[in-house]
């Protein structure tokens, strides 16, 4: 039962990464500030980065599960995700936006849960 939950929130975690790291790619500086304020402190390529570390953090979240080998690497990018949520939860209370804030929050818990329980399942003998 845990781990249909966990394969659940691992889904979820790769298409809401995958998803904004894209958008982050493929939009300008000017398309992104139409939709999202905290864009006018960064410039074209911090927001890129951004975007390049959620697209291949969502990659790593699933595709090592989807093809059955490197399964080491979902923990590490779920911890890298939830690294990357704790930032931007730290951008949006400067920014006193209190609702992203809880969301970054909330997906930084999600990443760490996965990340923790997909750790523990693995074989860790040879460390």
């Amino acid at each position: 039962m845990e781990a249909t939950f966990v394969l659940v929130c691992q889904v979820i975690l790769a298409v809401i990464f995958i998803w904004a790291g894209i958008v982050k790619l493929s939009k300008s500086k000017e398309d992104l500030l139409k939709k999202v304020s905290w864009a006018e402190d960064y410039n074209q390529q911090t927001i890129k980065l951004f975007g390049w570390l959620e697209l291949l953090g969502g990659l790593g979240v699933i595709l090592p599960l989807v093809f059955g080998s490197y399964l080491w690497v979902v923990p590490m990018s779920c911890m890298g995700l939830a690294m990357v949520m704790a930032g931007a939860m730290v951008v949006h209370l400067r920014r006193e936006e209190l609702s992203l804030a809880m969301l970054n929050i909330f997906l930084l818990f999600m990443s760490a849960g996965v990340s923790f329980y997909r750790l523990l399942e693995l074989d860790l003998n040879w460390l």
